[in-house]
C-alpha cells in the first residue's frame, strides 16, 4: 500500500521542524560573557585604586558613563586582585613564583598508567600536560606545590601567621613608617577592612553615586579651603590699608579738637571738663535706710490682731 500524499507531506514537515530545532538547539540562550578579566597592572593591588581613579575623572557630561566602564574594570579584576593581590604577584611572570612544570610530562589522570611507558612519542604527547587544559597545568602545580610543604607544620604556620597579623596591627599605630618599610621588606599586602558604614552595596548605580557624592565633598572642601585662603590674604592686606586710614583719622581729629578749644578760649566760653557737683544720692539712702530701722514705729491698727 503506497502512502498517500498528504502522509509524505505531513512526514516531511515534521522532519524539517526537527531539523530546524536542532539546528538552534546547541546554541545558548544569550552569548556568553566572562565578566572576569586578566590584570596585568600591578596598581590595582591597591584597595583603593579605582576610588582613586573615580577621583581622577574629568567632570564633564560623560562622567557618569566613565564611572560604568570604571566599575566594569573593577568587578572584572575583583578575582585575580582576590587571588594574587595578597602576595603582590600581579604583574610578575609565573616562573616567578610557581615551580617548572614539565610539559611533556603525562597528566595527573595518566601519570600512573604503564601503557604510556612503551607507547609512541606522538602518543604521549596527546596525553602530556603540554596537549591538556589549564586545569592538568594546576593539578601538576598543585602536587609539586603540596608535595614541597610540610603536614605537621601546617597548624605552626596558620598561628605565626595570626601572630604576624597582631604584630602588623600593632606597628601600624604606633609607627607608620616602619610599618610599610616592613611591608616592603616582607613582600606582603596588608589592608586595613572597612568598617561596615563605609561599605557600598556592589551595584553600579550604589557604587557609582557614591563615588560622585565622595567627589562633591572633596570638591566643596578644596573650593572652601580656596576661599577661606583668599579670604585670609585679603584680610591681611586690606587690615593695613584700614589701620594707616584710621590712623590718619586720629590725628585729623586730634587737629579738630585743638582748633575748637582755641575757638572756645577766645570766644570766652566755659570748658566742659571742669568738676560738676553731684550729691551723694548712695550715701543718703543708706543713712535713711538705717534711720528707718532704728526709728520706725508702726501704725496702731498694724499692732491689733484680726478677728
Amino acid at each position: 500500500m503506497q502512502p498517500s500524499s498528504a502522509v509524505l507531506a505531513g512526514t516531511l514537515r515534521f522532519l524539517q521542524r526537527g531539523l530546524h530545532v536542532s539546528a538552534f538547539a546547541p546554541r545558548a540562550r544569550r552569548p556568553f560573557f566572562n565578566i572576569h578579566k586578566k590584570v596585568t597592572d600591578p596598581a590595582r593591588q591597591d584597595p583603593e585604586y579605582f576610588e582613586k581613579a573615580a577621583s581622577a575623572l574629568p567632570l564633564d557630561d560623560n562622567y557618569v558613563d566613565a564611572l560604568g566602564k570604571l566599575y566594569a574594570e573593577k568587578v572584572g579584576s575583583e578575582r585575580e586582585v582576590m587571588m594574587k593581590g595578597e602576595d603582590r604577584l600581579i604583574g610578575k611572570e609565573r616562573d616567578q613564583w610557581l615551580p617548572a612544570i614539565d610539559e611533556s610530562a603525562p597528566r595527573m589522570a595518566y601519570a600512573h598508567v604503564d601503557a604510556l611507558t612503551a607507547a609512541p612519542d606522538f602518543v604521549k604527547r596527546i596525553f602530556s600536560i603540554e596537549y591538556g587544559t589549564r586545569r592538568d597545568l594546576t593539578d601538576a602545580w598543585k602536587n609539586v606545590l603540596i608535595g614541597q610543604k610540610p603536614t605537621w607544620l601546617t597548624h605552626r604556620i596558620f598561628l605565626m601567621i595570626n601572630f604576624r597579623r597582631k604584630l602588623l596591627r600593632k606597628l601600624r599605630e604606633t609607627d607608620s613608617a616602619a610599618f610599610e618599610r616592613v611591608l616592603s621588606e616582607l613582600k606582603i599586602a596588608y589592608h586595613v577592612p572597612k568598617l561596615p558604614e563605609q561599605m557600598t552595596e556592589k551595584r553600579r548605580k550604589a557604587w557609582a553615586e557614591a563615588q560622585l557624592k565622595s567627589r562633591i565633598e572633596r570638591e566643596k572642601e578644596a573650593r572652601l579651603t580656596e576661599l577661606h585662603k583668599r579670604f585670609t590674604d585679603d584680610r591681611e592686606k586690606y587690615e593695613k590699608e584700614i589701620d594707616e586710614k584710621l590712623v590718619s583719622l586720629e590725628l585729623e581729629k586730634k587737629k579738630i579738637e585743638a582748633r575748637l578749644k582755641e575757638l572756645d578760649s577766645l570766644q570766652g566760653r566755659m570748658s566742659d571738663e571742669f568738676p560738676r557737683y553731684q550729691p551723694s544720692l548712695i550715701g543718703s539712702i543708706s543713712e535713711r535706710t538705717i534711720h528707718g530701722l532704728l526709728f520706725y514705729h508702726p501704725k496702731p491698727l498694724m499692732g491689733k490682731r484680726r478677728l
